[in-house]
């Protein structure tokens, strides 16, 4: 009776309906793996503006989602024959595994990029930028230097004039400064430098992770 009422044009139009819509959802499920696992490795998703490494993470993260989507087809379609049920729910909990993975590795991608937008809009990394400018101002000694030159010159004039026997006092007096402004210079360098490399610190301070994100951090690394 199921013989005969069995419609082997029907059967074959169901079979080439489920295939192309396999084959479509295995399609969008690389497209969707592949766009969390290249922009994970990769760094970002900007294919222009990718370097030679970020070209090569790509690659990479296209292979893995290749063979993992493959991997995941060919269990899939193994559900009718011997084993299949077996092979259908391992291939749910590799997906399942993947795409959790995908996710918290996307997850901490974004939370990284919140934590070190927070870490820039601290008040104390702020301060710091802040002191940097003025640590690299201008010298304080600036005004004692054109008063000694100013000395100097009419020291000198006098002396042509055979009104001063010499100019050593009015000369060392700007060396002195000169020294001072030297001094000063080198060490408005090294603390602009010291607070270049607080600030550089602070700009990824990892106490501005959300809780989650640190204890996975501190269990996987």
């Amino acid at each position: 009776m199921n013989n005969e009422n069995f419609n082997a044009g029907l059967a074959y139009s169901d079979y080439k309906t489920r295939q192309t819509f396999y084959m479509l959802a295995a399609a969008v499920a690389f497209l969707m793996s592949s766009y969390f696992v290249v922009g994970y490795l990769a760094g970002n998703l900007h294919v222009l503006e990718w370097d030679a490494s970020q070209w090569a993470n790509g690659i990479v993260a296209v292979g893995i989602t290749a063979v993992m989507t493959g991997y995941q087809f060919i269990l899939y379609g193994a559900g009718n024959v011997a084993g299949g049920k077996k092979a259908t729910v391992l291939a749910v909990v590799v997906a399942v595994s993947f795409s959790l993975l995908s996710e918290v590795g996307q997850g901490m991608e974004r939370d990284t990029i919140r934590m070190e937008t927070k870490s820039q809009e601290s008040p104390t990394y702020k301060a710091i930028v802040g002191a940097i400018g003025g640590s690299a101002s201008a010298s304080p000694y600036s005004a004692d230097l054109q008063a000694a030159e100013v000395k100097l010159a009419q020291c000198e004039q006098r002396l042509a004039q055979g009104k001063e026997k010499h100019c050593e006092g009015s000369k060392a007096r700007v060396e002195a400064v000169n020294k001072m402004i030297a001094g000063h210079a080198t060490a408005s360098q090294s603390q602009a430098l010291a607070l270049a490399a607080t600030a550089k610190a602070m700009e990824k301070d990892e106490k501005n992770y959300a809780a989650l994100v640190s204890v996975l951090r501190e269990t996987f690394g």
